[in-house]
């Protein structure tokens, strides 16, 4: 994965969570990193798919084959970035889960 991205995502989880926490409104942080968190997934897929099923893998130009290079750096940049903001999102959820139901 790549340091930077991850790192940065973290830095956004870590923020969300603590501008939810002075506006006393928890419901943000799994709205707000929950469509975060999916738009850089949906991204990275795009880009994924971009770099290896729609571009021309088969391509003699040295061109082509740094451009699929880049996208497939560009897809793993936007991945490294998603999974820190919806694991925060996805652990919110969980519990206010926990919260809701009794035992």
């Amino acid at each position: 994965m790549l340091k930077k991205e991850f790192i940065q995502g973290i830095i956004t989880s870590i923020l969300i969570v603590i501008i939810a926490y002075f506006l006393d409104e928890w419901r943000y942080v799994y709205y707000v990193c929950g469509w975060t968190g999916l738009i850089h997934l949906v991204l990275s897929i795009a880009y994924l798919l971009d770099g290896k099923i729609l571009g021309s893998g088969k391509s003699a130009t040295n061109e082509d084959k740094e451009r699929n290079r880049k996208l497939m750096y560009k897809s793993k940049r936007f991945f490294s970035m998603a999974i820190p903001i919806l694991i925060t999102a996805l652990i919110c959820i969980i519990v206010a889960y926990l919260k809701t139901t009794t035992i």
